[in-house]
């Protein structure tokens, strides 16, 4: 199993988000996970990706995460190709020639070399998945992906997603447009209503 959660109890502040939920996803599989806002759809991506604790329960996955928030932020003056170096050097991971990718992206080549607070919200999304997909991780947590993004963009998103999910990377994401399901063929939904995640 590529990624599992059992009986975890996820918080936010002094509130609790999300009580006993369990989930597993195979590798190459994918799951959706809905919700209204602020029921806990993020809190629950960031304790999947290891980056947040869970009051109880356990998580556990096969290998490393990526995680791209839907709310992108990078240092203004920080050049996105020096940002894609650092991360992926301490990820452990051999260098890339960024233009060519991010050209599939979308993303002009050039932007890469100025300051991140020169680009749009969706260019920044843009570096941050083609980062998080190039890494191949073992999992991959998305929370709402095509937020900013252009059609051509979000075709691009979803044949990377068909892309690593056939190399074996398991994906979980949110999708408050709708819009991803169809990239996501075969994927599993699940949505947290009342503190609990149901299917």
């Amino acid at each position: 199993m590529a990624l599992s959660a059992h009986e975890i109890t996820v918080r936010r502040g002094g509130r609790v988000l999300l009580e006993d939920a369990s989930l597993e996803v195979t590798a190459g599989g994918a799951l959706l996970v809905g919700g209204a806002n602020g029921t806990g759809k993020t809190s629950l991506l960031r304790v999947l990706a290891g980056l947040a604790e869970p009051r109880r329960g356990t998580v556990r996955r096969d290998g490393p995460a990526a995680f791209v928030p839907e709310r992108v932020a990078l240092t203004g003056a920080l050049r996105p190709l020096e940002w894609l170096d650092r991360v992926r050097a301490l990820r452990g991971l051999a260098p890339v020639d960024w233009p060519e990718p991010a050209e599939r992206a979308g993303i002009d080549p050039g932007a890469l070399s100025g300051p991140s607070s020169s680009l749009s919200k969706g260019t920044l999304q843009k570096v941050l998945l083609l980062e998080a997909i190039g890494a191949r991780p073992a999992v991959l947590l998305l929370d709402e992906p095509l937020s900013g993004l252009d059609a051509a963009a979000a075709a691009w998103v979803t044949a990377e997603l068909a892309r690593v999910r056939s190399e074996g990377t398991a994906v979980v994401a949110t999708d408050h447009s709708g819009g991803l399901a169809a990239g996501l063929d075969g994927a599993g939904r699940a949505a947290i209503r009342g503190g609990a995640l149901v299917s």
